[in-house]
């Protein structure tokens, strides 16, 4: 499938509509944070639920907001494709991996967990082997197929909802 043509104001919406479709993605990645927390009370239930979907919900708007707003001024459609799906593959990945780290070590990803992993003795640390990184590898490409599928599906539609003008009020 092509990128097809869009106007700014197209790629403005289909960039929202892609971030949309990516928080959806990110809550679903991020549910494995939640057999870790315990609560004993109703209102820390509902504070943690807030939290959790106003924390996981800001990564998108704050990614695809500057993007959005670079779309008005590159008038590329592959440039645009391309920083849409970048930025939405790499904080995707950062996700997963900070909820396997927190799956392992109860710590998001910080200075601390970069400085075990890849300091001078991370090697005796964290050891990784063919199995686990071919897993990874494929878990990688898994999501950049996955990523790259919701962005052109948000190209095509916002393309042909704007081809079938049926509210056009204009006399």
């Amino acid at each position: 499938m092509a990128i097809p043509y869009l106007t700014r104001s197209q790629w403005f919406k289909a960039s929202w509509l892609f971030s949309l479709t990516c928080i959806i993605l990110a809550y679903f990645m991020a549910s494995q944070y939640l057999p870790y927390i315990q609560v004993l009370s109703p209102l820390g239930t509902v504070y943690l639920s807030t939290a959790f979907i106003g924390q996981i919900g800001i990564i998108g708007i704050v990614i695809t907001l500057p993007i959005s707003l670079l779309t008005f001024a590159i008038k590329n459609r592959v440039i645009n494709a391309l920083l849409l799906w970048l930025s939405a593959s790499s904080l995707l990945l950062l996700l997963v991996l900070d909820t396997q780290v927190y799956s392992l070590y109860r710590f998001h990803l910080s200075g601390f967990i970069w400085n075990l992993a890849f300091g001078e003795g991370g090697s005796q640390i964290i050891n990784f082997s063919w199995y686990s990184l071919i897993l990874t590898s494929a878990g990688v490409l898994f999501i950049f197929g996955i990523v790259l599928t919701l962005l052109l599906m948000s190209l095509s539609r916002v393309s042909k909802n704007q081809k079938n003008p049926s509210l056009d009020t204009s006399f």
